[in-house]
């Protein structure tokens, strides 16, 4: 099941308004028990609970949890749990955490089929957007993540072992990179001899998702791999020659792809491979499309055809976001399967955005890119070679109308689907990553 863009986007917007709750109201008879879930047991885990304790500080709220049949209200008091009794039908809560028991209980997106794009396709999160979910999402998502711990038994995945290194080989530097006529100073990474395999970012985040890659020493035998952060995004500040504070920043089409030809260019790489994620995944196709003689090959990691429909930009109630919030949203699509120290990192960089980057850039994402229609077709594969690798448990590409439609227009084309892999597999779960990539790679050295 392919989870529309739009609605995946609106899940991360939060999923109602201000205005009050949708749904009808709780009545007694849905108290239900939940076979392995105790209130007064449950109430006495979350405050003993180091994530959630933190991350609720000086909240007060009432938050209704309904657990398939059952539903249940949280009264929080000062960062507590005060108390958690059967939902009362006369008092309307300020968040309402709502699903059937299996979306609960399942990690995430191991079932595609009830994905929702909304906290890791378990359970919907509708409230007052401004007052309690956007700046204490963090300790609405621990709570669901309580509950299931609670009736699966399950544990996040522990630490990961130290590096046997004292420093990484990666090297950072910036480069003055003339964009569309304005100049910009450009950080990247780098590390490796060989072909330049250049790597883009995600929407609102930057190079440091690919760190792992850049320290992998039997790529770097080959790869010369460069990390860059677009402008605006992480190292690379906005551009001193205009006044950017006083216009809507906005990613579009020929602007990152002019982009990117403008970094290559500026380092002086010639055909160089390009791979990228989620917005950098779109950008494959693009580039092979539109600039084909610029790449020897494309990998687009998580890549989708859009949606042909344009419309409106995505609503600036993303810009309005706590960073805590769009940190906690990202950390919801990683894989419950990864290293949870690797999630929360992914979740810790997307926290440290511009505040109008994230939006502007699903300009782009949801908006301008469009190769439905055949449009793909025009892609001459004995020119560039086009190679896309999708995460199963990803909900935004998943399905006949995600990477396989790309696929079926693109003859000459790879495809592999990472098992077991999320939206963010190349910096959640790297080691799982390579078991894919490398075959990729080894058939573009070839």
């Amino acid at each position: 099941m392919l989870i529309h863009r739009r609605s995946f986007l609106a899940g991360l917007g939060g999923a109602a308004a201000a205005t009050g709750l949708q749904g009808a109201p709780a009545a007694a008879a849905r108290a239900a028990r939940v076979p392995g879930f105790e209130p007064a047991a449950f109430a006495a885990l979350a405050n003993a609970d180091g994530e959630f304790m933190h991350t609720a500080r000086e909240w007060n709220a009432r938050v209704r949890m309904e657990i398939g049949e059952a539903a249940f209200d949280a009264v929080i008091r000062d960062g507590k749990l005060r108390e958690l009794a059967p939902a009362a039908a006369a008092r309307e809560p300020d968040v309402r955490i709502r699903g059937p028991l299996a979306h609960w209980t399942a990690p995430s997106g191991a079932d595609r089929a009830t994905v929702t794009g909304i906290d890791n396709g378990r359970v919907a999160i509708e409230g007052d957007e401004v007052g309690h979910v956007w700046p204490y999402q963090r300790a609405i998502m621990r709570l669901v993540g309580l509950v299931r711990e609670t009736l699966t038994g399950e544990a996040p995945h522990g630490a990961v072992a130290d590096v046997d290194r004292e420093v990484d080989s990666a090297v950072g530097r910036y480069r003055y990179v003339r964009i569309q006529g304005v100049q910009y100073r450009v950080y990247y990474e780098e590390a490796g001899q060989g072909i330049p395999l250049v790597l883009q970012h995600t929407a609102g985040s930057d190079g440091r998702q690919w760190r792992h890659l850049l320290e992998d020493r039997e790529l770097q035998r080959h790869f010369r791999m460069i990390a860059y952060d677009l402008p605006y995004h992480g190292k690379s500040l906005p551009p001193t020659g205009v006044d950017w504070w006083a216009r809507e920043y906005r990613l579009t089409t020929e602007l990152v792809m002019d982009s990117v030809v403008a970094i290559c260019h500026a380092l002086e790489l010639e055909r160089p491979v390009y791979m990228g994620c989620s917005v950098g995944g779109y950008l494959a196709p693009d580039l092979a499309l539109y600039r084909p003689d610029e790449f020897r090959a494309v990998i687009g990691v998580n890549s989708g055809p859009g949606d042909g429909r344009g419309g409106p930009a995505p609503s600036l109630g993303l810009a309005r976001q706590t960073n805590s919030y769009l940190g906690a949203r990202m950390y919801s699509i990683t894989s419950s399967t990864a290293p949870e120290p690797y999630r929360r990192e992914t979740g810790w960089v997307y926290s440290q955005g511009g505040p109008d980057v994230f939006a502007g850039d699903l300009y782009y994402y949801s908006v301008d890119h469009d190769l439905t229609g055949g449009k793909a077709k025009g892609i001459d594969t004995s020119k560039i070679g086009v190679h896309f690798l999708t995460g199963e448990f990803d909900p935004t590409v998943a399905g006949p109308a995600g990477t396989e439609a790309l696929v079926a227009d693109i003859p000459g084309c790879t495809y592999d689907v990472i098992k077991g892999g999320s939206h963010f597999v190349m910096c959640d779960n790297y080691p799982l990553f390579r078991q894919y990539l490398v075959p990729v790679l080894d058939r573009i050295r070839g």
